[in-house]
């Protein structure tokens, strides 16, 4: 999708949970996005932004804080995901 769209140059690295990469929550995933753009997971700090539970777990797994981007709601999602921080929209975190 990312070729076909012309967006893979906007991206430093692309990870897809996988049974050999891991699923979230498990941080693995994480932890290996940040190493394919050369960051320590163990001595860095940093956000992860997702909209689901499993990213902020993910994150909090990987000790990353977890941005939460709401884009369902709670009323429709049938209960609240809380992050460390929330907002609506990725321009938000600026």
């Amino acid at each position: 999708m990312l070729d076909r769209l012309d967006l893979r140059d906007r991206f430093d690295a692309v990870v897809c949970c996988t049974d050999e990469t891991g699923w979230k929550p498990d941080p693995d995933p994480i932890e290996l996005a940040m190493a394919e753009i050369g960051v320590d997971p163990r001595a860095d700090r940093g956000y992860y932004a997702g909209d689901g539970a499993s990213d902020v777990g993910a994150a909090w797994n990987a000790g990353l804080d977890a941005v939460h981007v709401e884009r369902v709601g709670h009323a429709d999602r049938g209960r609240c995901v809380l992050g460390d921080r929330r907002v609506n929209r990725l321009d938000e975190l600026v």
